[in-house]
């Protein structure tokens, strides 16, 4: 009789709860009807949607009830707004003060102070206000059990919305997120999973643009409690933690004990009864000092049901009447439902039928309270009792419809009108095609005679500095080789005229990518004013050589600014190279950066040279426009061009201020802010931008400081060394220029090359390809792979040869790395870093890898492992005779002792006799270990060791024990 009556209690609540499923389903499909039809029905609502306080009014307000955290002094506050009439301040007192109720359990008096808010709302209509309360009231009325009116209140505070006229407003969309919540619950509270996930995602999405941790932690927690609920684990795991992150970045103390709570659960369903009850005693923790006794019920429920589930009775007793007591005090339905299951539980279990069928009875009653069929109806009327309303509107809409067809005499002077205007726009039309068509010729005449302009200023550009070079050839062809000053001086003209010619190309290629899709800005976000100190002081040594003054002012100590880092580079450096190029010696040029207002800032560039006339000034920022130039002076007369290109490209404006003879200043303006998202300007290098800005600038500036630099390892960078194989002396003293940290050392073809690898044994080798004699670059790299002694060094190969084929050519050689010239010489120097920072961890793990050791995932070449091989067995066949020594070893493997210490020291990072040693001893390991009745004597001697006290004394250095001790611990 027993169970017939529990399975009827059952049978019954599954029909109420399909049948809620069916009311909640037709309500979220109105909900999503609504809100598509919403656009075109609000015009016709006779609602005010019109928020009668400002947004001002409400900050004050809230900014003030934000700082009282006691009901008596909330209390205080909103006599305070009563006296002063102040209407606004009641109602958001009243909702405030239901707030602290609510989270001290007094949910009546709560319902009470929100009822009569909207009581004092009906006076002023104000509609944000009313939304508010009615949310807080669903929120309240969800906590007692009261689903029927949580769910009315929630899609009332959901319609109204909806009508706001301003729904970007902040406070509209939060209470929007907070609804769907709250609907989002009640279906949970019913098991209506599929519904519940659809509105909470809603909710979940409206939390994340607004960038609220903690709605967002209360919906995934939520989400997590349907995927728990469906049997997918994982996902509920998922969803929990990212609830448990945004929690903690919240500081949220609830949520987080929540969390635990849900781990808990999870934890449970898993088997794994231990680590649940940790984790509910963690949640009671958290919130055993608040006020909030409904969670603290949750957990405590949580921690009773483990109790009963492993027959700790008593205790299990104990919590339920403590449990029983705070249920009753604060009025939960919900939670005295759970708890009279639990006694259930707990007396069906101790064998008393007659309790638990008693307590049985008192749950199955409560949960009717909580869902009826009566309830049921009332949930109905109320989700479409909205559906009338909306319907009403509609009909309006009808009304109106009807009310234009029965104006049909209308049609016919519409139609008339319509044809008129037809007819005038045929006629704009053509005037307008006409009009277009004259313009259009104009312009590709003027874009003709701009091209035939713009390739005649290029032809000249580019003769200028070939005629000059060109010459210069020719001198040098003529000069004694004993007039070495003429030849220096021809050299640097050519330089300077080589170095013009690749800095109008450049500025070419750039102007090219500005307009066109090639060249997309990428925008950063960052500091501008130290990325504009970086490229003034790039400029510095170049200022010095001229005996320039050249400073850097700015008015804050950062902007945080979106920007085109690389055009941004450009700009200033196009700038300053003009203002030193124009500048006399000891002259001045100051940089400055100001923020001009909220969204604008300026850069300025003043200098105290020559200046421009009037008419030069006006056409200053056209391309090949130039003045004041002299025959020292040769210039591309497109940067300027291209600085007006780039600032307009990042939105901005340039202009110029200057006085022949006084100087000039360059005012560049940009917007602070970009209208699109941009990346964090931290994300990349800021040391990227420090690049060589002129052709001759390398020489003008040298780092003479004595600092040792090191490498990721830690390796001082004078201790490694760099073999540099190049028949052309200049480029081989280049290269060396951007490896000066390091040991250089020259060879000036592929066989010198290879006796040097071979003598030196160097820690990176780079070879050019094409040299003199039977050994050119690739044969080098391909006779130092098939040489035991050095075939571990890297080779990195720089060369003119620039085709695949001659790519695939230099890696099938033997060739770690390929570079073309001209070389980019920070690719150089990180390529040198990164082959022996990886040839050093192959060290450290060589290191540790002795014969009983797990080879497994080490990478090595077939030669280092061939050798490596060889050295082991070398050592052991030597060990019973007592001959494994480095002069034996070494002797045994055909090299020198100097030679095998330097192999072993590149593979491995240690010298010979230390790998030998460690060898021998892991040998004598494995001996003590696997014949226990060998005397410790004749396993010294079998490794070589004849005095069996200096063998002790080297064991127990090695392994912190001797070799008694080790036999004794396996």
């Amino acid at each position: 009789m027993f169970f017939c009556n529990n399975l009827r209690n059952f049978v019954a609540k599954r029909k109420i709860l399909e049948s809620i499923k069916m009311i909640y389903t037709a309500k979220i499909l109105y909900f999503l009807v609504v809100s598509a039809l919403f656009a075109g029905l609000t015009a016709c609502s006779n609602v005010s949607t019109t928020p009668q306080f400002t947004e001002e009014e409400r900050d004050e307000v809230e900014a003030t009830l934000n700082s009282i955290h006691t009901v008596d002094s909330l209390r205080l506050q909103i006599n305070r707004y009563e006296a002063k009439k102040n209407v606004l301040g009641q109602m958001v007192g009243m909702r405030y003060l239901a707030k602290l109720l609510r989270d001290e359990n007094h949910f009546k008096e709560a319902i009470n102070c929100l009822m009569e808010s909207l009581n004092m709302n009906a006076k002023v209509g104000d509609t944000i206000e009313m939304i508010g309360a009615l949310n807080s009231l669903g929120t309240n009325f969800r906590r007692i059990g009261g689903l029927t009116d949580a769910s009315t209140y929630h899609l009332q505070a959901l319609e109204l919305c909806l009508e706001m006229d301003d729904q970007s407003n902040e406070r509209v969309q939060k209470n929007k997120v907070i609804a769907l919540n709250g609907l989002g619950n009640i279906y949970l509270s019913i098991d209506n999973y599929e519904l519940a996930d659809t509105v909470l995602r809603k909710a979940l999405v409206g939390e994340q643009r607004l960038g609220s941790y903690l709605g967002q932690a209360i919906n995934l927690a939520n989400l997590g409690v349907i995927k728990e609920h469906l049997g997918q684990i994982d996902s509920a795991w998922y969803y929990y933690r990212e609830s448990m992150k945004m929690n903690e970045l919240s500081h949220s103390q609830l949520g987080v004990s929540l969390c635990h709570l849900s781990f808990g659960g999870l934890y449970e369903r898993e088997g794994n009864t231990q680590s649940a009850l940790n984790e509910y005693k963690i949640a009671s923790d958290l919130i055993s000092d608040s006020q909030d006794s409904y969670h603290k019920l949750e957990a405590e429920v949580r921690i009773i049901s483990l109790f009963i589930k492993e027959n700790r009775i008593k205790e299990a007793l104990e919590h339920l009447e403590s449990a029983e007591s705070t249920s009753l005090k604060i009025g939960s339905q919900e939670q005295q439902t759970a708890i009279y299951k639990l006694y259930y539980q707990l007396f069906k279990k101790t064998g008393d039928s007659s309790l638990a069928l008693n307590y049985l009875e008192r749950a199955t009653e409560l949960e009717k309270s909580l869902i009826n069929i009566q309830k049921i109806n009332e949930i109905q009327n109320g989700a479409f009792s909205l559906d009338r309303s909306r319907r009403q509107l509609q009909l309006s809409l009808v009304q109106e419809n009807l009310q234009l067809e029965l104006s049909k005499k209308h049609v016919i002077f519409v139609a008339f009108v319509s044809v008129i205007l037809l007819a005038v726009a045929v006629i704009v039309f053509l005037w307008f095609h006409l009009r277009s068509r004259t313009q259009k010729h104009r312009i590709m005449q003027e874009l003709q005679h701009s091209r035939e302009m713009f390739f005649t200023n290029v032809t000249h550009e580019f003769r200028t500095p070939l005629t000059v070079i060109l010459g210069m050839g020719h001198q040098l062809e003529d000069l004694e080789v004993e007039d070495m000053s003429q030849v220096r001086s021809a050299a640097k003209m050519i330089v300077r005229q080589g170095s013009s010619l690749l800095n109008l190309i450049n500025q070419l290629l750039d102007i090219s990518k500005v307009r066109s899709s090639v060249g997309e800005p990428k925008w950063r976000r960052g500091n501008i004013i130290t990325f504009v100190e970086m490229v003034v002081d790039n400029f510095q040594p170049y200022a010095q050589s001229k005996r320039q003054e050249l400073t850097y002012s700015h008015s804050l100590s950062q902007i945080k600014a979106d920007f085109v880092p690389d055009y941004v580079n450009k700009i200033v450096s196009n700038l300053l190279s003009n203002a030193i190029k124009f500048t006399p010696q000891y002259g001045k040029i100051n940089v400055m950066l100001e923020q001009e207002s909220t969204s604008w800032l300026k850069i300025n560039v003043f200098d105290t040279g020559r200046g421009v006339s009037e008419e030069v000034r006006s056409r200053m920022f056209e391309a090949f426009v130039q003045g004041n130039n002299n025959v020292s002076d040769v210039g591309t007369g497109i940067g300027l061009s291209l600085v007006k290109l780039m600032t307009e490209a990042m939105g901005g404006t340039v202009s110029v201020e200057s006085t022949e003879g006084q100087g000039s200043t360059f005012s560049v303006i940009l917007p602070i802010q970009h209208s699109e998202e941009v990346e964090a300007l931290e994300k990349e290098p800021m040391e990227s931008v420090k690049i060589s800005l002129l052709p001759n600038m390398e020489s003008l500036a040298k780092d003479n400081g004595s600092v040792e630099e090191t490498d990721a390892k830690a390796q001082p960078k004078s201790h490694l060394s760099v073999l540099i194989v190049e028949d052309n002396q200049d480029i081989a003293f280049y290269i060396g220029m951007h490896l000066s940290t390091y040991r250089l050392l020259y060879a000036r073809g592929g066989a010198e090359g290879l006796q040097k690898a071979e003598e030196m044994m160097p820690d990176l080798i780079i070879t050019d390809v094409m040299m003199p004699g039977d050994i050119d670059g690739l044969e080098l790299c391909r006779r130092v792979r098939n040489n035991e002694r050095i075939c571990h060094i890297p080779i990195i190969i720089i060369t003119a040869k620039t085709t695949e084929n001659d790519r695939v050519h230099g890696f099938m050689a033997g060739a770690d790395a390929y570079l073309v010239k001209p070389f980019n010489s920070e690719e150089l120097l990180v390529r040198v870093n990164k082959l022996i920072e990886q040839r050093y961890m192959l060290r450290e793990k060589f290191s540790h890898i002795l014969p009983d050791e797990d080879k497994k995932g080490m990478q090595f070449s077939p030669q280092e492992r061939q050798f490596m091989n060889r050295l082991i067995d070398s050592v052991y066949s030597l060990m019973p005779h007592g001959k494994a020594d480095v002069e034996n070893v070494a002797e045994r493997m055909n090299l020198s002792r100097s030679q095998l210490n330097r192999k072993m020291m590149a593979i491995t990072g240690q010298n010979s006799s230390t790998y030998i040693m460690r060898l021998r001893l892991v040998y004598a390991k494995r001996l003590l270990k696997s014949n226990v009745s060998m005397p410790i004597g004749d396993v010294a001697q079998r490794t070589g060791f004849e005095d069996l006290a200096y063998f002790s004394r080297i064991f127990k250095q090695q392994f912190d024990m001797t070799p008694s001790q080790y036999r004794k611990s396996v």
